[in-house]
This record gives structure tokens, sequence and C-alpha cells, in this order.
């Protein structure tokens, strides 16, 4: 979609009566622009309207006519996206994602779409990707991801959860504190006079703060646990020795059996 500052005087482009992907494309030449109403005369140069002059608004114009055929591309490829994220997970696991999503940063990348899609700049993907320790290209997170002409990535909503999912367990602190302050914030204002949709708000989206918090609870906390078991047997084991180069055999055989029984 153009906007007035963008259009050019002779300038082709590709013209749409009604916003509705997917409807056909005209190919228009823009005759004059009007600066008190944003109006924009444009020539018809195609199909059976041509020659025909009109006034239309800016955002008719949706594209320069050299790269409607990409256009339609990417335009018939996001359709198919938005199609299979439909069908996506309650709105529950959705607004987890979101959660996750939005405590990575980056402002390019944090949120789903209407239809549970993520639409977002490549770069910023690929960042989030690589501090969740995904290792294939986000455009192969699903059959039908891709990235358009403008570097924008477009990924079905299966994809999105599953870097989500990965993105939880690679930094849980990350995405704890993120959940955590948000949560803070809404029990503080909910407190302040007039402010208890602060807590509503806190009650409808609890659910969702709870999962993204079990995502990353999950395996990374495991792994850091076992190790401090471990850390902790291995401080223990040392004090054993401690104990019977001192003579305290009675100490050192009470301190190994709780280490047995724990």
């Amino acid at each position: 979609m153009m906007q007035y500052r963008h259009v050019v005087i002779d300038g082709r482009y590709g013209f749409r009566a009604r916003a509705v992907p997917g409807t056909r494309l005209v190919e228009v030449q823009v005759v004059e622009k009007v600066d008190p109403s944003h109006r924009i005369k444009v020539r018809h140069l195609g199909g059976s309207s041509a020659g025909l002059e009109e006034y239309v608004q800016p955002g008719s114009l949706v594209v320069e006519w050299h790269e409607h055929r990409a256009f339609l591309r990417d335009e018939e490829r996001a359709e198919l996206v938005k199609a299979a994220s439909r069908g996506a997970p309650d709105p529950v696991r959705r607004k987890a994602v979101d959660w996750v999503l939005g405590s990575a940063g980056e402002a390019d990348a944090d949120g789903l779409g209407g239809s549970g899609e993520l639409v977002a700049e490549v770069e910023a993907v690929r960042r989030i990707a690589a501090r969740a320790a995904v290792a294939e290209p986000v455009e192969d997170l699903h059959p039908l991801a891709f990235v358009d002409r403008l570097g924008w990535l477009h990924l079905p909503y299966a994809g999105v959860e599953q870097l989500a999912r990965n993105f939880a367990v690679a930094e849980p602190q990350t995405v704890l504190l993120h959940v955590d302050g948000l949560e803070a914030e809404l029990r503080a204002e909910g407190h302040l006079p007039g402010g208890h949709p602060a807590h509503d708000l806190l009650r409808r989206w609890r659910p969702s703060m709870a999962l993204a918090r079990q995502w990353a609870g999950s395996k990374k906390e495991l792994e850091e646990l076992r190790t401090e078991i471990e850390h902790l047997h291995a401080i223990c084991g040392t004090a054993v020795e401690a104990l019977r180069r001192v003579g305290s055999e009675t100490e050192a055989r009470r301190v190994e059996q709780a280490l047995l029984d724990a």
C-alpha cells in the first residue's frame, strides 16, 4: 500500500479498488496529485478500462507496477501461512507464545498476527533462533514459511510455537523476568484508585503466564539443578574425607548415610 508522499507523477502502480487480497490489480499511471485532499488522479493503462481517468486514494495503489508479480506471489503465500495458522491452539497457548517472543526484546518480532502467524523482520527472527539454539534456517521451521521480497519472514503458528518453546528452554530467566515483571506491574496498578481493570487483565492472562513459565522451567532448569546436586555431592565427599583424616569416623559415616538417603 503506497503512501501519498511516495507516489510520483507519471509513476505506474498496481491499482486495487477494494483492499481484498487476491483481487485483480489494474495497471495505472499517476497523472496528478491533489495535495489538500491527498487524492491522486490516475489513468488506467490496461484491460477494459484503458484510458479511464479517475481520482483515487493513495491506499488503493498497492505496489509499484514493476513489482506487481512478486507482490502477488508474496500475497498468495502469505494467505497460505494465515490459513495454516487459523487452526492454532487455544488463546492461552497463543498468548504464552506472545510472552516468550516479547521477552526476547526484538521489536520487529514480538507478537503474533491475527490468525496466529508470525510476520517479522527475518534478521530479528534469526537472532531469536540463534539464542534458542535452533540450528536449522528459520525459513525451514515450517513447510509454508517464506521470506517475502521486503525481507519479512512469514511463519505459521506451529513453527512459531516451537521456536518460542526452544527459546524458553534456552533462556528461562529471560522469559521469567519478562512475565514476572508484567505480573508485578499489573498487581501494583490494580491497587491504585480506579485500577481494578489491571487485576481483571491479570486474572485473564494468568493461565498463559503460567504456561510460559512452564516452558521456561523445563530441561534447562533440570540440567542446572542436576549440576548443582552433583556439586553438593562433591563437597560432601570432600567433607567425609576431611572427617576421616581427623579421626571422626562416626561423623563421616553419618554424612555418607545421609547422602545415600537423599
